[in-house]
């Protein structure tokens, strides 16, 4: 089986815990955020011009925003999760 030390850590510790959801909202609020990555793909496209469809394009923009909602959704079940394990003897 696979180590997993980060989560191990993230999961002893609430405070680690919080201190990881902190710095993952403030990623997706920033650089890895929906509009940001979007951003990037429309820059993308404006180098790539005819070489890429507007189908892979668009395909490309809706795996984005359902990934970063699918991520941000996460975040407060997450947050229990981590709460729980961490009560666990």
């Amino acid at each position: 089986m696979r180590e997993a030390p980060l989560h191990d850590k993230l999961m002893q510790d609430t405070t680690y815990f919080a201190r990881y959801l902190e710095r993952l909202q403030r990623f997706l609020e920033g650089a890895g955020g929906e509009a940001k990555l979007l951003a990037h793909v429309d820059e993308a496209r404006s180098v790539l011009g005819d070489r890429v469809s507007d189908e892979t394009v668009d395909s490309l923009r809706q795996a984005i925003s359902q990934r970063v909602a699918g991520i941000t959704a996460a975040i407060p079940s997450t947050t229990v999760c981590a709460t729980v394990a961490t009560q666990t003897p």
